[in-house]
């Protein structure tokens, strides 16, 4: 009778609360939502089906937009089942099971393509899913069809160790599909290429005159149960702008807009500065639920290496939607949540170093800025950070938004650490080591922190690496803070007790071990590198080099051959090119015919600090200090060069404080205004002056800024142009440049161009 009572009052509690849990489990995690009505946040509880201990999950959370209590589990096993318990009040109130994706799937039958663009709208099952066979040589989808392959309607397909190429626009295009997996394929070709330049805003376009952007090795197009594992994507047929002339705008390697259940794992995007991403993952519908991954995404083990904007776009719903274990390299930014709608989102032991767009330009870890802020929250745990500004404020909304929860987190910035928006409004800052490298930051940053409780277990000191020069950016034991993380994170227990990331990154589930990840021939004299390559365990393995095409400026010999257990194997790499006045940015992986690879790195020479001369090809006036028609301006010798020294009054525009220039163009054209320069406060990353042509009215132009002496277009903020280099239509003759300060910045050279590119900094070096 006992038992029938208490079995009744759970039902009964059940019935109160609400009984629908709802799990959407992966591979290695699972989302969990409630839709039962309460203030007070339920306590969830999961383990094994076959273990005796209830692990506690991460807390969880809802948002005024979205009021299901949700959450991930973390770290789970591949095809294990588990049990869930949700519990409120010291009461049971709803359980669940569910059971984690299996990597293997069963065949039921194979489709064999022939050469060239093809369409695939077949249906598996569950249980018997169709592999899809290409020629032996690959498929090759030309130029004339949108994609090489597109799935339409497709579901329980698999695509697996091929080698694709071409498509106009995409090579694969997932569209109103389900359950779809890209497995060890080779993606290249693809896409519309660049070969003409916008007359107006330096952005690439097609033969129609097109902007180009979006051509995508795989589109995600309103599909879910995607999985893209083990692929390597590379040299698309064309590439994308910097943010010298506007927001990027090219290809990608995975394009987003997914409607759930998404994986993307284990992956080798590699682009270039001939063929640089826009976003190395990026999302449509920023700034909405829907946006990019949506919901129930996992992103984990990849390189994502050079992109002109951001190495992932997670910007949309982001509910339940998980990075982890990925390196991000080379690109404006690391990891952008701007915005995060509806959260959370779990981001954790990845690794973001060596950030920039082509000309330099970014740094910034993680971005949060948009033109509003989201709902959602943000975890981010054990992640290292080696970049100029670690975090980025949120957007506007309602204040205060406290959005971000870190834990045990390396932030060693170059210049910020913490916005002070953030840290106004007390988001949860603990546990972190974090540096700058400028005095006055750190001591600001100290004293805000203090100021408001934040960090109290945190430490402000400079990481120490075990071997940075190689690429291992695992925290030394000799390091300050070595011992500060903490291990009280629900479904991340027994982490690490060190902050910064943990294992090999990208994190991979793979016995191949290389004694380096990053090679950098920057020192004069130095033409080759050898390392070794092993397997910890198991039988032998064949391995092969791959590298991008555009990365003809070194070689790895052997370029195959066999592992064996106990044996290395050793590599040398040679540089082939030099140029001292160029940063060559490049990588090649080593690729085992499971489809499982370990990137390397591989830089050579220097940004050098180029100026451009009056016969400079394409450049029609030079206009130095001391052509100016001023004495309100300070010209002196600053950091090595003759300069204007352009102090603000508060930002404001002060028409009785300016220079003037005169200049003269040989006819009526379309021409560029470039300015050379340096911030007074070395770590700001964007600068502004006010300005005007002849007679017109002053406009605000903002520049952004990469280091040294830094090149950059003029516009005019003030009548909404688009972008940062916007061209005039200026008459033949006689005109006049007028300045006034708005940011204290040294300039050392005003530019009248017909050719922009000429202030690139790949600028007749690269080939597009």
């Amino acid at each position: 009778m006992k038992r029938f009572l208490l079995s009744f009052f759970a039902l009964l509690c059940l019935n109160i609360y609400g009984t629908e849990l709802k799990t959407v489990p992966l591979f290695h995690s699972c989302s969990v939502y409630w839709d039962g009505e309460s203030q007070e946040a339920p306590i969830m509880e999961y383990r094994r089906t076959d273990a005796k201990t209830w692990l506690r999950a991460a807390n969880m959370v809802n948002s005024p937009d979205y009021p299901v209590w949700r959450v991930s589990l973390l770290q789970l096993e591949e095809n294990t089942s588990y049990q869930l318990r949700l519990s409120l009040k010291d009461k049971i109130i709803a359980e669940n099971t569910f059971t984690t994706w299996s990597p293997e799937i069963k065949i039921g039958s194979t489709i064999k393509l022939p050469q060239g663009a093809a369409k695939i709208d077949v249906k598996g099952s569950p249980g018997a899913w169709i592999r899809i066979v290409l020629p032996e040589k690959g498929l090759d989808g030309g130029d004339k069809e949108e994609a090489a392959i597109l799935f339409d309607g497709a579901e329980y397909v698999v695509l697996e160790n091929v080698t694709i190429r071409g498509g106009r626009q995409h090579a694969i295009h997932i569209k109103n599909s389900s359950n779809i997996r890209i497995i060890n394929c080779d993606v290249s070709g693809w896409g519309r290429p660049n070969n003409k330049r916008h007359a107006h805003r330096g952005m690439f376009v097609d033969d129609r005159k097109s902007i180009i952007n979006y051509d995508a090795g795989v589109f995600i197009d309103l599909s879910s149960g995607v999985v893209i594992e083990r692929n390597y994507m590379h040299d698309p047929r064309g590439g994308a702008n910097s943010w010298l002339y506007e927001h990027p705008a090219g290809p990608c390697a995975v394009y987003v807009h997914a409607k759930g259940s998404t994986v993307i794992r284990y992956n080798d995007f590699i682009g270039s500065d001939q063929h640089r991403w826009n976003d190395v993952i990026e999302g449509v519908r920023n700034g909405f639920p829907d946006g990019g991954f949506a919901r129930d995404a996992d992103v984990y083990g990849n390189i994502m290496l050079l992109g002109n904007d951001d190495g992932i776009e997670l910007d949309g719903g982001q509910m339940n939607v998980r990075v982890w274990g990925n390196q991000f390299e080379g690109s404006l930014t690391g990891i952008s949540t701007a915005p995060c709608i509806r959260g959370p989102a779990y981001i954790w032991n990845n690794l973001i170093v060596r950030l920039g767009d082509e000309d330099g330009v970014g740094g910034q870890g993680f971005k949060n800025g948009y033109t509003f802020c989201g709902q959602g929250m943000i975890y981010a745990f054990h992640n290292t950070l080696l970049c100029k500004t670690a975090l980025g404020p949120f957007g506007k909304g309602d204040g205060p938004r406290r959005y971000i929860t870190t834990r045990n987190n390396v932030f060693d910035g170059d210049h910020g650490v913490f916005p002070m928006s953030q840290v106004a409004e007390k988001c949860d800052f603990d546990y972190d080591l974090y540096w700058s490298s400028y005095e006055d930051i750190r001591e600001r940053t100290t004293e805000r922190l203090n100021a408001s409780g934040l960090e109290k277990h945190g430490l402000m000191a400079k990481p120490i690496y075990k071997n940075a020069a190689a690429g291992d950016y695992r925290l030394a034991p000799k390091s300050p803070g070595f011992n500060i993380a903490t291990e009280n994170i629900p479904g991340l227990e027994n982490f690490s007790s060190a902050p910064g990331i943990k294992g090999d990154i990208p994190l991979r589930p793979t016995p191949l071990r290389l004694s380096r990840s990053h090679i950098d021939f920057a020192e004069p004299g130095i033409n080759e590198v050898r390392m070794s390559i092993s397997i910890a365990e198991g039988a032998e393995k064949r391995f092969r080099v791959l590298k991008n095409a555009a990365f003809d400026y070194f070689e790895v010999s052997p370029s195959e051959g066999v592992l064996r257990n106990g044996k290395p194997v050793e590599l040398k790499i040679k540089l082939l090119r030099k140029d001292e006045n160029k940063r060559f940015k490049g990588a090649f992986m080593i690729k085992l015919d499971d489809g499982f690879s370990r990137p390397v790195t591989v830089y050579s020479g220097q940004d050098a600090e180029f100026n451009i001369a009056a016969d400079t090809p394409g450049v029609i006036a030079l206009l130095k200090p001391e052509n100016a028609q001023s004495n309100v301006y300070e010209i002196t010798d600053f950091e090595g060069r003759r300069a204007m020294i352009l102090k603000g009054d508060n930002r404001k525009l002060n028409e009785d404080k300016t220079a003037e220039f005169r200049f003269s163009v040989p006819e009526k054209n379309w021409y560029y205004l470039a300015i050379c320069f340096r911030p007074l406060t070395p770590y700001r990353s964007l600068s502004s002056i006010f300005y005007k042509i002849d007679d017109g009215e002053f406009g605000m132009s903002l520049m952004r800024y990469s280091s040294n002496w830094c090149w950059a277009g003029l516009t005019n903020r003030n009548i909404r142009q688009r972008g940062w280099f916007i061209p005039l239509k200026l008459t033949k003759g006689e005109h006049t440049l007028t300045i006034s300060a708005r940011d204290d910045i040294a300039v050392s050279a005003f530019a009248i161009l017909r050719d922009p590119e000429v202030v690139s900094r790949n600028y007749g070096k690269s080939k597009r």
